[in-house]
């Protein structure tokens, strides 16, 4: 997984000429190279969290996450008021990231080792490769109505349109997401049973279509 992550941030520094031509402003150049960092960034937190997700230390996880969000946030606004303009979003972007995966390092203590190639990780590479690719496409599909407003409408529309989508969804995501990174960790540790996984995923499914209907 972090692999794929390595190469889509080397992919948007190959792109950044198109994505310029794209949205005719030269001066996301810059903003493009400083951002692919934050692929990067999240990369080295990938597996750390995902572990600690995993043993549901997730009040390790909020902590890391609360604590990222206040000296990310902070950083911007000093910047902003020191008149660094748009830099301070990208600086606050960047430090998001960076604090999370040092926390994350920190919190957890797995640490990667030189890799190995044999017969036994085609398959883990295979499901992850599909599983960015899934990534990917959802990304998409969730950024497409953004892309268009910002090359059409104008950079001014597409802020409010940004601000306002974000605090439209914003308590039903920070809902979902906790409870599917809480039923996520909940069905890994039921791998080796697949009857009693099945079981508990199918009843998940029927309560949220209860729910959603």
């Amino acid at each position: 997984y972090a692999i794929s992550i390595h190469k889509s941030a080397i992919i948007v520094l190959i792109f950044s000429p198109l994505i310029i031509k794209f949205y005719g402003e030269p001066r996301i150049k810059p903003i493009i190279y400083a951002l692919s960092l934050t692929i990067l960034f999240g990369s080295f937190s990938t597996i750390h969290l995902a572990i600690l997700q995993r043993n549901m230390r997730f009040r390790v996880v909020a902590i890391n996450r609360i604590v990222g969000q206040i000296f990310s946030i902070g950083a911007g606004i000093i910047l902003a008021i020191f008149g660094f303009g748009y830099w301070a979003l990208v600086v606050r972007r960047l430090l998001l990231h960076l604090c999370g995966a040092i926390g994350s390092w920190i919190f957890c203590g797995w640490r990667p080792g030189l890799p190995s190639f044999n017969s036994n990780i085609w398959p883990l590479l295979k499901f992850t490769f599909n599983t960015y690719g899934s990534f990917v496409l959802n990304y998409i599909r969730r950024n497409i109505d953004k892309i268009l407003i910002g090359r059409v409408i104008g950079t001014k529309q597409l802020g409010f349109y940004d601000r306002a989508y974000y605090l439209s969804t914003m308590l039903l995501s920070q809902l979902s997401n906790r409870l599917a990174n809480v039923g996520a960790s909940t069905l890994s540790k039921l791998r080796d049973n697949p009857t009693q996984f099945i079981h508990y995923y199918s009843r998940i499914v029927a309560i949220l279509s209860f729910i959603g209907l």
